[in-house]
């Protein structure tokens, strides 16, 4: 183990090669980490993300403490704060863990492009098929003025659980993007101005499946006049075999703009989904939306059963919007109002 005791300590970034142990602090209250101003060489998008602290192989957790990231680039403005990532392409598997850390960014009224933590490989291996293997956890943590709170990207089924933090400030909170990872989101409080949690395949080499468990959580839609979901999941680039369980969580939305769209639930291109006992609240442009876009192929087999519907909508007053590459999906009653564009969608 690495302890640091009581106080603050400034750093100018971090390198950690298969250091298998804890990094941990006193307490969140008495140990704080400062990324110290003007220190890294930081990139100008997200493809050259400056990793602030690193923690290449190895099984880390970081644990019991603040990490206090202000404005570290002296060059660009792209940076996350603590990566996680394979050693090498051919020495993948690697295994993160953080528990009880308070994460302070630099904000969005500032022009930087910032990640709080990530655990998605390194690029070069990504798109060849040698990304992560391993497992991920996130658990009673804080996460406040990062433009992205975390994204995951890991192979080969690897485990992610992220549970009970806390999100504020985020323009994305979660991101899963071109992952093979069986995912529980469960029981976070989600602010967020754009996307709260967004599972999808971006790129060619996208693995063909992905597992994710949403369950349980709160999210609040915190802007108007912008385009926002609270859940996407979405094929963009290849057409994957996915499997989504939304269960049991609460959206309160705040469009005010029917032009801008804000939605509590967007699936797109994307079979097999369950949607179930979800509260919307608030003004939404429309609560759930199914929609097929960017394949020849239908979007199948989703089930929509026992949400409630109790936000305002913005357009045309719809509760559930299916697309017409929408076919053999399941809508309970559930006192929704449902326009359905698609094929042989049956409404209970």
């Amino acid at each position: 183990a690495v302890t640091l005791g009581k106080g603050s300590f400034k750093v100018t970034g971090l390198y950690v090669e298969n250091f298998e142990g804890n990094f941990e602090g006193t307490s969140i209250a008495t140990t704080t980490l400062l990324i110290d101003n003007g220190t890294a060489d930081c990139g100008d998008g997200y493809d050259d993300t400056a990793d602030l602290i690193t923690f290449a192989g190895g099984r880390v957790t970081l644990r019991s403490m603040t990490i206090d990231v202000d404005r570290p680039c002296d060059r660009g403005v792209s940076h996350t704060a603590i990566s996680f990532v394979q050693k090498a392409c051919n020495e993948r598997t690697h295994f993160g863990n953080v528990d009880r850390v308070d994460f302070i960014g630099p904000g969005l009224a500032s022009a930087d492009l910032s990640r709080a933590i990530a655990m998605t490989g390194r690029p070069e291996c990504r798109a060849s098929g040698d990304g992560s293997l391993g497992t991920f956890k996130l658990n009673r943590s804080t996460i406040d003025g990062f433009v992205v709170g975390v994204a995951t990207g890991i192979l080969g089924g690897g485990q992610v659980d992220i549970n009970f933090n806390e999100f504020k400030q985020a323009v994305a909170a979660i991101v899963i993007d071109n992952a093979n990872q069986s995912t529980t989101i469960t029981g976070n409080t989600i602010e967020y101005f754009t996307d709260g949690v967004s599972v999808f395949s971006s790129e060619s080499y996208a693995p063909t499946k992905n597992r994710v468990v949403i369950h349980n959580n709160q999210f609040r839609q915190q802007i108007e006049g912008t385009y926002a979901r609270g859940v996407l999941v979405a094929n963009f680039s290849l057409r994957t075999a996915q499997s989504a369980v939304i269960s049991d969580n609460s959206f309160d939305l705040y469009d005010r703009n029917s032009e801008d769209g804000q939605y509590g639930i967007y699936l797109l291109d994307f079979d097999g989904a369950t949607l179930t006992n979800n509260t919307f609240e608030g003004t939404a442009t429309v609560g759930i939306v199914v929609d097929a876009a960017a394949f020849p192929q239908d979007v199948t087999d989703t089930v929509i059963t026992g949400n409630n519907f109790l936000q305002e909508n913005s357009f045309n007053d719809i509760d559930i919007y299916l697309g017409e590459g929408t076919r053999d999906s399941i809508v309970g009653s559930q006192n929704a109002r449902t326009d359905d564009y698609g094929s042989g969608n049956r409404k209970l």
